[in-house]
């Protein structure tokens, strides 16, 4: 699966976007604002969490999703995804919540890395 953020118009974003640009990292953007999250990506992220929503969702968040059965509150997240942190990055394998450069260097394929320690 290849690499996917999950992204609103924040700083945090766009240093993640520039981040990834600057480090060679093929990525696949999803706008939350504009482009649709699906229930496979919503669950698939969920998987990934230890402490389930709460993970992903800001704090000043207005809903109390821990009221909400699970697919009601995954439902609701899809129709607005305005309550989500961002940037999420997500490879199917890994995820990271936010920009913390060190957390996402993970994303860089191994031989890249490996490549920028000799090189």
């Amino acid at each position: 699966m290849p690499l996917k953020i999950y992204t609103e118009s924040n700083s945090s974003s766009r240093k993640v976007v520039k981040w990834l640009n600057d480090h060679d990292v093929e990525f696949i953007e999803v706008r939350l604002k504009t482009d649709v999250l699906t229930k496979q990506e919503m669950k698939g992220l969920l998987s990934f969490t230890d402490n389930g929503l709460s993970d992903l969702l800001k704090r000043t968040t207005q809903v109390n999703f821990d009221d909400l059965p699970l697919s009601l509150a995954i439902d609701r997240l899809i129709a607005d995804p305005q309550p989500l942190k961002s940037p999420i990055l997500f490879d199917g394998k890994k995820l990271r919540i936010g920009f913390h450069e060190d957390e996402i260097r993970c994303f860089i394929p191994r031989q890249q890395r490996l490549l920028t320690r000799i090189g």
